[in-house]
């Protein structure tokens, strides 16, 4: 669903979260610290960063629109943001903006990063795909759909691109050229993309189901049938497991062997567009040792996970409007949120407070 929540707002508030995970936790001691601090901005393009260093938390707020997408490079030393029909590139270790892509004619939905960090993907409600060299900003190609396009994804050795969204497919192209190499026909809407860690499969989440694919052939391997509609989809870092994020407020966690349900994870409240309550998990994604969950929702929350056990570790309350994207840095140091109240949090969380 894509919904546009523009308008102008003041507010000015800190939150704080002290966490610390069960013994055992590969990341040790984890604290969790969110400061913000919003201030009042309106459309036009001279909106305002703020920098809240406390406890090494930043918010970076020089977005001025929705954020729909957040992506770390791979080195995870830089960070895009997607807002409105612009993408920007920050400098993680200093929030300081890197650069302005510039080049789509509507919003940009989605965002990836090619494995060995020299391109940048971005899916547009314009109906096309941009590929863009990551460290000049300098536009290399674009590729065609015939609507919305609001999922794309890299295979893990970089030679294929998918894309997918609202012309009902998933086209496969081949970086180097952008040539089409195959289109996976079938769906009502594409709303999420991610290649397994091994490239052999394929995951996307539509309107009714998950499906698995066979990159090579495109062959589809099954059907993850058990939610009303998939917003976002996320293989483990040992591809042993699937996570789903749904219109029906869940998240699923499948074994891609043999397409088993394993468990659900619920405990995301309801938001509110135009007076009206929803319920829908937006985003979610596995930490790099595949030990926790990030998901976000209409309910403007993070939520931190427990795989093993489905337990709900801890919720991260502060954004003032839904959760679009969520991501982990390589290394597992930072999370970042990117929300519809047009900021991207970007959380420390190897910082003691």
């Amino acid at each position: 669903m894509k919904t546009d929540t523009r308008k102008r707002w003041q507010t000015s508030h800190r939150v704080w979260w002290f966490f610390r995970p069960p013994a055992g936790s590969a990341a040790g001691e984890l604290f969790l610290v969110l400061a913000l601090g919003l201030g009042a901005t309106g459309c036009d393009r001279a909106a305002r960063l703020w920098s809240h260093e406390a406890a090494g938390v930043r918010t970076l707020s020089r977005h001025r629109a929705p954020v729909s997408a957040v992506a770390f490079s791979p080195d995870g030393g830089s960070l895009a943001s997607a807002s409105g029909d612009v993408i920007r590139l920050w400098n993680v270790a200093t929030a300081r903006e890197l650069r302005t892509l510039s080049g789509h004619s509507a919003n940009v939905d989605a965002v990836a990063f090619s494995p060995d960090g020299r391109w940048l993907a971005s899916g547009s409600e314009d109906s096309t795909v941009k590929i863009w060299e990551a460290s000049t900003g300098r536009e290399v190609r674009t590729l065609v759909h015939t609507d919305w396009v609001s999922a794309v994804a890299f295979s893990r050795d970089g030679d294929w691109l998918a894309s997918g969204g609202k012309d009902a497919s998933v086209h496969i192209w081949e970086v180097a050229t952008g040539r089409e190499v195959r289109s996976l026909a079938g769906y009502t809407e594409v709303l999420a993309l991610a290649f397994s860690p091994d490239g052999q499969w394929l995951a996307s989440g539509s309107r009714g189901l998950t499906e698995l694919w066979e990159v090579a052939t495109g062959r589809e391997l099954r059907s993850l049938v058990g939610h009303t509609g998939i917003y976002d989809v996320a293989f483990s870092p040992d591809g042993r497991w699937l996570v789903s994020a749904s219109h029906d407020n869940t998240l699923k966690l499948w074994e891609v062997g043999t397409g088993r349900e394993v468990r659900s994870f619920v405990g995301h409240g309801q938001g509110k567009f135009l007076g009206k309550p929803f319920g829908e998990v937006l985003a979610v994604a596995f930490s790099p040792d595949g030990r926790w969950l990030a998901s976000g929702g209409w309910d403007g929350v993070v939520k931190l996970w427990e795989v093993a056990t489905g337990r709900e570790v801890r919720t991260l309350a502060g954004h003032t409007e839904l959760v679009r994207d969520v991501a982990f840095s390589p290394d597992g140091r930072y999370l970042a949120s990117g929300s519809y109240d047009r900021t991207v949090k970007l959380w420390n969380l190897s910082t003691k407070p």
